[in-house]
């Protein structure tokens, strides 16, 4: 048992040998660490703010002193607040007892209240003083911002977020002001603004400013990265449903791509995009107007650029007149509704149950006018417009049904449809409006047509076509008869050459409103530009220039043309010529008989409108001998006075004459004499200034002579003698100097 101890104690000698060297090494590490925290401590204690060092985004305070009361010195007596960061040394004796009142409120950061029973900085005494100052408010603390980058030219929504930040007054990012800011309460705090513009690639922290003279930036930057840039857009209209297809120009950054495309808060769905281009299909939007177009990118920017694009209401058709047509064609529609457009090139087309309308016209935004095309079928559609820029647009109610035709037949019916027949064979007749319709005809396609034969009277009435192999159609289809215009009388029944005679024109049938009516002819030449519809049984236009006498005739759409039946005539009359006339002078008294010869001076007393003689009507005197021959009796004239002898009449027109010259060749005359008397003034003036000028030259000439006679009496020959004629001495005579007045200066 002895030696076993024996042998145990070397070894337990040599392990307690090894333990005092640790222990001392583990005592020295524990000092050294001691002497590091101590030397650190004022600098911990002179720290003015709280150093988050969990937040995502760490701040700092520039400008703010150390000495601002919010942390008491060391030894003063007073437990700084919790998390302060300062440590008062051990064995200080700062540590009040507990339940002393000189503890300050947790992380307050300012000297405990008076009469807690803690010293005043400075003087160790540990007794309270009564004249310390309110304390400061605590100082705000930037826990992140975001985004982190927006575009040059601002406008980006920045939110802060943080502790403290009721005393924030502004914000501010390379010395940009921030606008509209907003604070809301809540863990954490946070402010909202937009950014103001900047230099592009600028870098520098948020600030956020809460006093004269103190600021806190943040740990992280704000960059200002290049903006994309809307230059142009095409095109700038388009309708409020959308699926217009746009063209943008816009300046793009290669390190930021596009994202999206906007009208406003609207996506525009682009299509292509490349370094200066977009393409992109605009959005259908609720209301029609002018919508801002933008270009977002990754990082958050935008274009600035007012580019607008203009979204366009739809025409809307409210009605039409007439409201049918033959299918041949031809009818005149009105059609009023809203938002056609401002002139007729942006109406891109019209259908009338989905034919094309022609010769389209468009008098106003609201009214407009075209021609019915050709119709294959009886059928009835709705009036669609279409315009360039805002697409198209009508209205369900409102249609237009191709089924008309003239009561003398004639017309040509082209029906459409199911199992109309195999062939011609098949097909037993073809009725409209009870009626036969002649010339059947079947094409490649199965339709049918053929002519309508003449009806006794106006009727309407369903189109049957019945077939060997199905029977009778349904006879949907309606065709109506119409009594053709008639021309009963028109008043006058005659006017002069010259044409622009207004005529009232009375009859039946002449058409159901003004777009019914197709066209007026006065012997066979149109006066359909100068038509007044004013009822079904009344029209009004001005006679052409240059007619012929003739029928007056009206066509309308739904009647056909009135040209066979009896329509009354209309006559052009030679206007009046005054061949002579005697005597050609009277008193200034009057009642002096004239004698006036001539042709064409009126049919009778009634058709000579007035007859001038010098400026003054004798019409009340008038009488009337034949068409070549009248008189008058001149009237009292105020002074002595010449002039024509003029002829007016109802039926040719005006006509006058100057002794024995026409009123066109006298002012012709006139005319040719007054350029005579132009062309002499001018030459009278041309010739005084000319021989003004030699004057002048002349003056001057004996005034450089007098000079130089009185500067050099000696030198300058004497004047040239009127009686021996001698001429006198040249310029080149007198001495050097005298070749003008800047010599004598």
């Amino acid at each position: 048992m002895s030696s076993a101890r024996l042998d145990s104690a070397p070894s337990a000698g040599r392990s307690s040998s090894r333990l005092p060297l640790l222990l001392r090494l583990t005592v020295l590490v524990a000092l050294l660490a001691v002497a590091v925290g101590v030397s650190l401590l004022p600098a911990v204690q002179g720290r003015s703010s709280v150093s988050l060092p969990d937040s995502p985004s760490a701040s700092r305070v520039l400008n703010v002193s150390d000495d601002s009361g919010s942390i008491p010195p060391e030894g003063s007596g007073s437990v700084p607040p919790e998390g302060s960061g300062s440590i008062p040394p051990e064995g200080s004796g700062s540590t009040p007892p507990e339940g002393s009142g000189s503890t300050p409120p947790e992380g307050s950061g300012s000297t405990p209240p008076e009469g807690s029973g803690s010293s005043s900085p400075g003087d160790g005494s540990g007794s309270s003083s009564s004249s310390d100052p309110e304390p400061p408010a605590p100082a705000p603390v930037i826990l992140d911002f975001s985004p982190k980058s927006g575009p040059q030219h601002g406008g980006t929504l920045l939110t802060v977020t943080g502790i403290n930040l009721d005393v924030v007054s502004s914000v501010t990012i390379a010395g940009n002001f921030c606008s509209n800011v907003r604070f809301s309460d809540g863990q954490p705090e946070k402010i909202t603004c937009m950014t103001g513009p900047a230099p592009q690639n600028t870098v520098a922290p948020v600030r956020l400013l809460f006093s004269e003279d103190e600021h806190l930036d943040s740990v992280d930057d704000f960059t200002y990265h290049n903006a994309p840039q809307v230059t142009s857009i095409t095109p700038t209209l388009g309708p409020k449903t959308g699926d217009t297809v746009v063209t943008l120009k816009a300046y793009l950054p290669a390190d930021d791509p596009v994202v999206a495309v906007r009208f406003d808060n609207y996506p525009c769905e682009y299509l292509k995009v490349s370094t200066s281009e977009i393409e992109c299909i605009t959005p259908r939007v609720l209301n029609a107007g002018q919508l801002r177009v933008y270009i977002v990118t990754e990082k958050g920017g935008s274009s600035s650029e007012p580019i607008m694009f203009t979204f366009l209401e739809p025409p809307v058709v409210s009605s039409i007149s007439p409201s049918s047509g033959p299918m041949s064609g031809g009818t005149r529609v009105n059609i009023v509704g809203e938002h056609f457009g401002s002139t007729t090139d942006d109406i891109e087309s019209i259908t009338l149950a989905d034919v094309p309308c022609k010769s389209i016209t468009l008098r106003n935004s609201t009214h407009l006018s075209c021609t019915s095309g050709a119709s294959s079928n009886s059928i009835r559609g709705n009036v669609i417009v279409t315009n360039v820029h805002s697409g198209p647009g009508g209205s369900k109610s409102v249609q237009f049904t191709y089924n008309l035709g003239p009561l003398q037949g004639g017309t040509t019916v082209t029906i459409s449809g199911h199992l109309l027949g195999d062939s011609l064979d098949d097909i037993l007749l073809v009725t409209l409006a009870g009626l036969p319709c002649l010339n059947v005809q079947i094409a490649n396609n199965g339709d049918i047509t053929c002519t309508s034969s003449p009806s006794a009277e106006p009727l309407s009435g369903p189109v049957i076509v019945t077939t060997r192999s199905g029977g009778a159609s349904d006879g949907e289809a309606v065709f109506t008869y119409n009594l053709p215009p008639h021309v009963r009388s028109v008043t006058p029944d005659s006017g002069p050459q010259t044409g622009n005679t207004q005529i009232l024109i009375v009859g039946e049938s002449l058409g159901q409103n003004r777009a019914d009516v197709l066209d007026v002819t006065v012997g066979g030449i149109s006066c359909f530009q100068s038509l007044e519809y004013v009822s079904p049984s009344q029209l009004k236009c001005f006679t052409p220039a240059n007619g012929v006498s003739g029928p007056v005739v009206v066509t309308t759409a739904s009647g056909g043309s009135g040209k066979d039946l009896d329509n009354a005539i209309f006559t052009y009359m030679m206007a009046p010529r005054v061949l002579g006339f005697d005597p050609a002078e009277g008193l200034v008294s009057g009642f002096t008989l004239v004698q006036i010869r001539g042709d064409f001076l009126g049919t009778s007393r009634d058709d000579i409108a007035d007859v001038i003689v010098a400026g003054h009507s004798c019409l009340y005197s008038l009488t009337f001998i034949s068409s070549n021959h009248i008189t008058c009796v001149t009237p009292t004239a105020f002074g002595s006075s010449h002039g024509p002898v003029t002829v007016i009449t109802y039926s040719g027109g005006i006509d006058c004459r100057v002794g024995i010259v026409s009123c066109a060749a006298f002012i012709g005359i006139m005319l040719l004499v007054v350029l005579l008397v132009v062309i002499g003034i001018a030459t009278y003036v041309l010739i005084y200034y000319v021989n003004r000028d030699d004057e002048l030259k002349k003056q001057l000439k004996n005034l450089r002579r007098d000079v130089a006679m009185q500067l050099w009496p000696d030198s300058a020959p004497a004047p040239a003698s009127h009686e021996t004629g001698e001429t006198a001495p040249l310029l080149s005579q007198y001495p050097e100097g005298m070749d003008g007045f800047t010599s004598f200066e």
